[in-house]
């Protein structure tokens, strides 16, 4: 038998045999009818022989499948009187394809007919054939290679015409299974129900646990959860949904969806896409605070993602992408995608951008990230060829650049860019790249810093390549210094790396304290157990001693590190070094976590905060003991040696032996006591261990016990819960626990008393500080002002500290009374000081107070600036008011100063530099230079002095010195000068013209009256030797009459000075000569020096400069005169009359009388009425000459003493110098033309 028909639009033709039998009657009941089929052919299959039964009873027409043999049970019932067939399928692990085999365009059905399949169904149908109802389950294990992995299906359904019901549907894989419970509608494009997912995934997938709710209608399907992991990682409140497109509305299907990654919150990501087919589609996605750690985890669980550092635990993402394709376009927008980390709001990131068919515009980008920023823009392009072209415009920390490049198909690499920077990497012919680089004064994000650079090299494989930094040249860069300054450092290098190898050569490296230069070599390989690392190099200065070896090795095992170095300067350091450096070895040997180290550090020449230091250290240090021996420590008058300090780190004992030596005290301590273990050591671990220590004193080599042996025994507990430290006396205590309560009691004999309580906290500090009593006579200065002392007084109050542990704001008030103070610069003290000390966070403000240096009133206030609890900076300002001014006594330099002084003065500076600024008037003031005045003498606390000096009344400078002055010259008030001295530079200057009002000079033993002239200071530390302007006067009489001889110096250097001579009336030089007496040292016949000239030569200096100075002081305070001074020549004449030989008619002729002993007296007296007018009066005296005038004369009547006298007055107007001259000569004309008066004024232009 042979048919035809058609199916699904193919021709399908089958033929067949069909043999059958019938038993019992054709029209009667029952009927019964075998039908054996064979040879089943057909264009599409071919079936194997089956065979059939069918019968009939009253309205009921049954057929089964008989003879069958195998597990399939197949059986159908036609009910006429229903007019329902029912069908009922029974099977067990039975493959379809042993019944029936395809071909052609249905062979690829061949491979699903062939999973066994084990079912109980019943179907019912009308006569239509259309399914009326149905129930049953089937199981069976679903295996074919389009498939990624077999899967086992068990279900339990029914089936009504209007819907699905799934009692249960298993679908179980072998890592987990998926249940669905639920129902689903005909015509509705997704089921109603329930999915359990236990472990779930399938070809690889992430691991689904959850339950997921699942809606459908016709227009639409949802699902949602509360919560599902994806490979462990949680998502919450998931929720999607679709909406088919439709043939009468849009043809776009809509796909929207939602989820958070964390509990309670809102949704993270929210996405919508609406899409027609592949080519033509649109969407965004919006992200809200994504945790940027969660999504990546998300986003691993599909796939692999680039081996990138662990995310921050606080990174945030929030953003959108729109994209869109149609019509061959493809556009992806990016409007805003920003980064921040809520753990550290100084981490953002910021980007936003456009992707338009091949050509990308970054609009913005955005970095920060400790204390490194970038922001920017750039553009590129993409070639259907596969090449690449890009620009971009940034800035890194506020440093502009701008890169431009392009990426060829063949591979090729092309940068190029401003301040010369280009870099080809290209294809080469042996299959590898090679890579040319450089750039010129290029700006680096580092500050101010610099860097030219020029690199080569080629790449084939990772055993075959190289890379050579053929130059590279950076410049202020910034190299940490001290106290956390950074200084500008620079680095000049070549190199060439190479695989296992890196030699470099640094032909300079400074960091602003030094300049050194040397080479380093890098060993590397990777082995099997890991990395093989080894570097060797040398370092030495360019300038010096300083030098450096090095040699290490890291494996896995361990580590081997010997660093050896010398004159290592100290300043690199710390800044309160001024000199000094350190040399020594440090080696390390062992694993990571249990290193052996020995270190022996030793300084030279070291000066820290102005004073000497030194310090010698022999450390070793291993998982058994850590020792200390043979080292010592010294600072200023401070030593401590450490013969031997021994730490048993698994015993847990403590001992050691120090000696403590300062001035005359030299005492010797003992420690011991217990900790427990320290399998590590760390700074950490050391805090966390509890300790027992007692520290006991005893004498030392030469010195006893201090009156309070108890003073030096001091006892430290340490346990879980606090730490405690006593002095054995009780004078200390001290308590803080675990919490970080606390309370420091300090009295007894300390020279600061008080209690201290509060809570140190790891962020926060809260102290009060009360019943403070401090001795200020026994506290030491710092060392810039260790020259003050401070010889009593006292300071009370109380002070609270609140803020970061190390550095507290302070508050509080302390009441200062009965200090008294002592300078460097005046004999008498400050004192006493009665005054509050105010704290307001980092001030100390001491207000203006007044109290008294001697008897003279002074104004002092001052500002004290608190940094990390320590004196950071300081500022006091004096005011010295009154008209009695303060007594100066000191030496500055090359000068020595002894006067009075009265202005304003400014003392500031650091613990360790003093710097004095000001503007002061002096007065009853002499002005010497230092004889023995040494430069060296300088050195000492970092001190600078820097004076507006100006002159008052009875300023006075001697020259060459006090103990024997040629000239003292009085200044006129109003000038001023400009002292400054600096210790740090060993530097001093004067500079500045002082006019002289009066004065005399000392010169071929005569005493010249000085009339006019200037004083030029432009000193130095290396030359005091100020230049003179001058004349000066001498009256002499002559048989001829009165003689006028003046001194004149124009400009001459004080070490030069050899002045000249003038005469009114007109004389020669030899005449003048002739008249000053030529030198006190008379000279022989012979030529020889005579012994009277030779005594005479020094008599005059025991007058002049030893009892007439106490003489002069004594008259000019006790008549209140500003200039009091006598010239005398009494001993020279005295000794002159008695040894020099006369003969008899001089003898008779000329008795010795008075005049003869006060021969070449001149007295000088002078004092100012008010500020502006200033008398003089000048009494110059001579012997007469008995040969030159008549007994008889009056004047030889007064003792043969010739007296010339004058009266001057000066005032300073404000227009010009008024000066008046009276010198009494002519009485008998009334003294008309003795009377002088003089105009004088100068213009500055």
């Amino acid at each position: 038998m042979t048919a035809h028909t058609t199916f699904q639009g193919e021709r399908v033709n089958v033929s067949m045999e069909v043999d059958g039998s019938i038993d019992g009657s054709r029209t009667g009941d029952p009927f019964g009818l075998t039908l054996e089929m064979s040879r089943v052919r057909g264009s599409h299959f071919t079936l194997t022989d089956q065979t059939f039964r069918l019968e009939r009873r009253g309205e009921t027409i049954a057929l089964e499948r008989v003879r069958s043999g195998d597990a399939l049970a197949l059986g159908a019932t036609l009910d006429l009187g229903r007019e329902e067939i029912l069908l009922n399928v029974r099977s067990e692990d039975f493959a379809a394809a042993s019944l029936v085999t395809f071909y052609g365009p249905w062979s690829d059905f061949n491979e699903w007919i062939a999973t066994p399949i084990t079912t109980t169904s019943l179907i019912t149908l009308d006569l239509d054939g259309t399914p009326l109802e149905a129930r049953g389950t089937l199981e069976g294990r679903i295996a074919h290679s389009s498939l990624p992995e077999p899967f086992s299906l068990q279900t339990s359904y029914s089936f009504r015409p209007d819907r699905f019901d799934f009692s249960s549907l298993l679908i179980r894989t072998a890592r987990g299974e998926a249940l669905f419970t639920g129902s689903w509608r005909p015509g509705t494009i997704a089921p109603d129900g329930t999915v359990r997912l236990r472990h779930f995934s399938y070809a690889g997938s992430p691991v689904l646990d959850g339950i997921v709710d699942l809606s459908g209608s016709r227009t639409l399907a949802g699902a949602s959860a509360e919560r599902i992991s994806v490979d462990t990682v949680p998502l919450y409140n998931v929720v999607a949904r679709l909406q088919p497109g439709t043939p009468a509305g849009s043809r776009y299907h809509t796909l929207e969806g939602a989820f958070s990654l964390e509990a309670d919150a809102p949704n993270h990501l929210r996405g919508t896409i609406r899409f027609a087919d592949p080519e033509d589609f649109t969407g965004e996605m919006n992200a809200t605070d994504l945790p940027v750690a969660a999504a990546l985890s998300l986003y691993a669980a599909f796939g692999e993602i680039p081996q990138l550092p662990a995310p921050v635990a606080g990174a945030r993402v929030s953003g959108a992408i729109r994209f869109d394709r149609r019509e061959g376009d493809t556009i992806v927008r990016v409007p805003y995608l920003a980064v921040r980390d809520d753990q550290n709001h100084d981490r953002l990131g910021a980007f936003s951008g456009e992707y338009r068919n091949g050509e990308i515009a970054i609009t913005h980008y955005y970095m920060r990230e400790q204390g490194i920023t970038v922001t920017g823009t750039g553009t590129a392009s993409l070639y259907r060829d596969g090449s690449l072209t890009f620009e971009t415009d940034f800035s890194l920390n506020h440093v502009h650049y701008s890169v431009g490049g392009r990426y060829t198909r063949r591979g090729d690499l092309h940068l190029s860019g401003p301040y010369d920077f280009s870099a080809r990497i290209t294809r080469t012919a042996g299959g590898g790249y090679a890579l040319i680089a450089s750039a010129r004064n290029a700006p680096l994000p580092l500050g101010q810093a610099r860097l030219s650079i020029s690199v080569e090299g080629t790449f084939f494989d990772r055993s075959n390549w190289y890379l050579n930094i053929r130059e590279l040249e950076a410049w202020n860069l910034p190299i940490p210094g001290p106290g956390g300054e950074y200084r500008p450092g620079r680095i000049v290098l070549a190199a060439a790396v190479q695989p296992e190898t890196i030699q470099m050569a640094i032909t300079e490296f400074s960091d602003g304290t030094s300049t050194l230069a040397g080479t380093v070599e890098t060993r590397y390989f990777f082995t099997g157990s890991g990395l093989d690392l080894s570097i060797t190099g040398r370092m030495g200065a360019l300038e010096g001693d300083e030098q450096y070896r090095f040699a290490a090795r890291y494996t896995e095992d361990g580590i081997a590190l010997d660093l050896r170095f010398g004159a290592s300067p100290l300043q690199r350091f710390s800044s309160r070094v001024e000199r000094g450096t350190v040399q020594g070895t440090i080696q390390v040997v062992g694993s990571l976590d249990r290193p052996e180290i020995r270190a022996f550090l030793e300084s030279e020449r070291l000066i820290l905060n102005g004073s000497g230091a030194s310090f010698r250290v022999l450390f070793q240090s291993d998982d058994r003991v850590l020792r200390v021996t043979q080292s010592e420590i010294g600072y200023g008058t401070i030593r401590v040696d450490v013969p031997q300090l021994i730490l048993e780190r698994q015993e847990g004992t403590v001992e050691g032996f120090l000696r403590f030596q300062r001035l005359e005290q030299d005492v010797r301590l003992s420690l011991t006591g217990r900790t427990d273990p320290l399998p590590e050591l760390s700074l950490s671990s050391l805090r966390a261990t509890a300790v027992d220590l007692i520290v006991r004193a005893a004498p030392g080599v030469s010195d006893e016990l201090p009156e309070n042996p108890q003073a030096w025994h001091y006892e430290l507990v340490r346990t879980a819960e606090a730490t405690t430290i006593t002095r054995m006396d009780g004078a200390i205590q001290a308590e803080i626990d675990d919490g970080g309560v606390f309370f420091v009691l300090l009295g007894g004999d300390l020279p600061y008393r008080g209690r201290a309580e509060g809570v140190l906290g790891p962020d926060r500090v809260e102290v009060t500080v009360s019943n403070i009593h401090v001795e200020m006579a026994r506290i030491p200065f710092p060392p810039a002002l260790r020259q003050f002392h401070v010889s009593r007084g006292t300071v009370t109050g109380s002070l609270r500290l609140l803020g970061p542990p190390g550095d507290p704001d302070l508050f509080g008030t302390l009441t200062v009374r009965d200090l008294e103070l002592t300078t460097p610069f005046s004999p008498d003290a400050l004192g006493p000081l009665d005054t509050a000390l105010i704290f307001e966070e980092k001030l100390v403000r001491l207000q203006q107070t007044r109290s008294r240096i001697g008897p003279a009133p002074v104004d002092l206030s001052a500002q004290i600036l608190v940094n990390r609890l320590a004196l950071e900076q300081f500022e006091l300002v004096l005011d010295m008011p009154g008209e009695a001014g303060v007594h100066v006594v000191s030496g500055f330099g090359p000068l020595n100063v002894d006067g009075y002084a009265r202005g304003n003065l400014v003392l500031s500076g650091t613990p360790e530099t003093l710097d004095v600024t000001g503007g002061i008037i002096i007065y009853g003031t002499e002005l010497a230079v230092a004889p023995d005045f040494d430069q060296t003498a300088m050195e000492g606390p970092n001190a600078t002095v820097d004076l507006r000096v100006r002159t008052g009344r009875a300023v006075r400078f001697i020259w060459p010195d006090t103990e024997l002055p040629i000239i003292r010259s009085n200044f006129a008030t109003g000038q001023e000068v400009r002292l400054k001295v600096d210790t740090r530079e060993n530097a001093f200057s004067l500079d500045g013209t002082l006019a002289i009002q009066s004065g005399d000079v000392y010169y071929f033993d005569r005493n010249f009256l000085l009339r006019s002239g200037r004083v030029d200071f432009r000193e130095t530390q290396e030359d005091f030797d100020p230049r003179i302007t001058a004349r000066a006067e001498l009256r002499e009489t002559t048989p001829d009459g009165p003689v006028r001889i003046y001194l004149v110096a124009d400009g001459q250097r004080l070490s030069e000075f050899s002045p000249r001579f003038d005469s009114s009336p007109p004389l020669e030089s030899a005449e003048i000569v002739a008249i000053l007496g030529g030198s006190i040292l008379q000279v022989g016949t012979e030529g020889s020096v005579t012994l009277p000239s030779a005594l005479l030569s020094t008599s005059d200096v025991v007058t002049q400069f030893a009892f007439f100075r106490q003489f002069e002081n004594a008259v000019r305070d006790q008549l209140d005169l500003d200039l009091f001074a006598i010239r005398t020549s009494i001993v020279q004449n005295i000794l002159l009359t008695a040894i020099t030989p006369v003969d008899d008619q001089v003898q008779q002729q000329a008795t010795p009388s008075l005049g003869t002993y006060l021969n070449n007296t001149s007295i000088f007296m002078g004092r100012y009425i008010g500020d502006s007018v200033f008398g003089q009066l000048v009494l110059q005296m001579r012997a007469s000459d008995p040969l030159a005038f008549p007994e008889d004369d009056g004047i030889q009547r007064l003792g043969g003493v010739l007296i010339d006298s004058e009266i001057s007055l000066e005032w300073q107007t404000p227009f010009f110098l008024l000066e008046w001259n009276f010198a009494p000569q002519n009485p008998e004309e009334l003294f008309i033309r003795d009377n002088t008066f003089s105009f004088l004024w100068s213009f500055s232009y």
